[in-house]
Formats: C-alpha cells, sequence, structure tokens
C-alpha cells in the first residue's frame, strides 16, 4: 500500500523516474503497486508527450534487474513460484466464486470447496475455466481503465489509481481481505463531491469483509445461505463501487489539490 501511494504520489507530481522505480519495486514485492503504472502511461502521453517513456523506462529496468536478480539466487525456484500461482483456482472470496455458487445451486450442478494453494477453492463444473479466463478479465478492466482516464482528461489520478487497484481485486480469480488496504489511501484523498458518493460503499464493503473473514467463513464453505448471502452482498458493493469510480461525472480538475 506504502509503495503504491509513494509511487502514485512521485509519478503524478511529474518525478516520473522516481514513480516509475517506486511501481517496479512494488511490482517485485506484490505485483499490485506496478498497476499505478497503467494510468501512469495515460497520464505522461497526455501531459508529457515528449518524456512518456522515463517513468516506464524506470519501471521495466528496475523489474529486470529484481527479477535477473530472483532467478540468479532461485533458479527454477522461479519456474515453480509462478506455475503455483498460475495453477491456482478461484478462491472463495472471490467475485467469481459467489457468482458461481448461485448458478451451480440453482442448476443442481456440483457445488462446493476445495483446499488447495493454502485456500478453499470453490469446486464446479465451470470454476477451472473461468479460473484460466480470469486473466483476460483483467486484462480488459485495465484496459477500460485507462480509456476511461483518458477521456475524463487524465487529471483526478487518485481516483483512477484506486480504481486500477480495485479492478484488479474485483477481477482476480484469489481474493484475501487484505486487498482492500490496497485501496485506502487512493479513496480517502478522493476529491468531496466523489468520497460522499463512495464512502458508503467503501465502508460497507469493509464491514462484510470482516463478517466474512471469519464471522461467516464456515457457513459459506457450508453453503448456508446467510454466507452466500454476505459474500455475495460485499461483492456487490465493491462492484458497484468500481462503477462509481470509473463512471462518475465528478471529477478534480487538472492540477488540484491531494
Amino acid at each position: 500500500m506504502t509503495l503504491a501511494l509513494a509511487a502514485a504520489l512521485a509519478w503524478f507530481s511529474g518525478r516520473s523516474i522516481s514513480g516509475g522505480a517506486l511501481a517496479g519495486a512494488g511490482a517485485l514485492v506484490k505485483i499490485f503497486p506496478g498497476l499505478i503504472a497503467a494510468p501512469a502511461l495515460v497520464f505522461d502521453l497526455t501531459h508529457n508527450r515528449s518524456r512518456w517513456w522515463r517513468g516506464m523506462a524506470a519501471m521495466a529496468v528496475v523489474v529486470g534487474l529484481g527479477a535477473a536478480l530472483w532467478f540468479g539466487l532461485a533458479g527454477d525456484g522461479v519456474r515453480q513460484s509462478i506455475r503455483y500461482h498460475l495453477d491456482r483456482g478461484l478462491e472463495a472470496g472471490s467475485v467469481y466464486a459467489g457468482l458461481l455458487i448461485l448458478a451451480a445451486g440453482v442448476s443442481g450442478a456440483e457445488n462446493g470447496f476445495r483446499f488447495d494453494h493454502g485456500s478453499f477453492q470453490h469446486v464446479s463444473p465451470w470454476s477451472d475455466s473461468v479460473a484460466k479466463f480470469s486473466v483476460w478479465v483483467q486484462v480488459a478492466a485495465l484496459v477500460l481503465l485507462m480509456w476511461r482516464f483518458r477521456r475524463s482528461g487524465a487529471g483526478d489520478y487518485n481516483r483512477y489509481c484506486g480504481a486500477a487497484l480495485l479492478a484488479f481485486i474485483v477481477t482476480g480469480k484469489v481474493w484475501s481481505p487484505q486487498y482492500l488496504l490496497w485501496v485506502l489511501p487512493f479513496m480517502v484523498l478522493l476529491e468531496r463531491g466523489l468520497w460522499m458518493k463512495t464512502r458508503w460503499l467503501f465502508l460497507g464493503s469493509c464491514v462484510l469483509t470482516v463478517a466474512v473473514y471469519p464471522w461467516s467463513f464456515g457457513a459459506l464453505l457450508a453453503l448456508k445461505p446467510l454466507g452466500v448471502a454476505v459474500l455475495n452482498l460485499r461483492n456487490l458493493l465493491l462492484l458497484c463501487l468500481l462503477g462509481l469510480l470509473l463512471f462518475s461525472k465528478d471529477r478534480r480538475a487538472v492540477g488540484g489539490s491531494a
């Protein structure tokens, strides 16, 4: 969270090299801080076209050096680590799992969970296919975000950095309660009009996440109506929050205070 915020503050204040380096370091630590590069690229192409490549180049250098060191130290362990994450299924808390639980329940198909890769994963006739396809949904969500940021004038970077992280979260096959911390600083930096619209959705998603982990998690694994309802309501609030961040007309003017 700190690396993501630091990267955004540096990159969008004109220090693109520092921002790119911080985003690259963040990508090596936990992947998601590197998503700051998506709106940052749009911003640079819009406002600093002659030097748009500087931040991306700094990020690529840091990631390249880190990856080279990783391969040098771990060797085949790198491939094993990447393969481990690619082979993960739909985690119980993901948006996809919540929807497939309902679909399997209505159709009478196989519907349950297995403990695998250190987490509970949903099992249904469609779960494995959806898990493999989810990465393309994430890519599409980021492309949509970049398009919306460009259409908005590429000025309110807090809003679209937060939206980039949230889009990655809600379209991902892996879901952990810690993920809401990623978007927290960008949410509280929203301009007042948008903050007034989104604050209850964000608060509600946080409260319901606590309700899922751990209070109703056992009920979810047992496919009891309360556990399934709490999960899907939480996911619905997150989707509504993302929709507001992407499509609400409120936006801060270029150069506004943060």
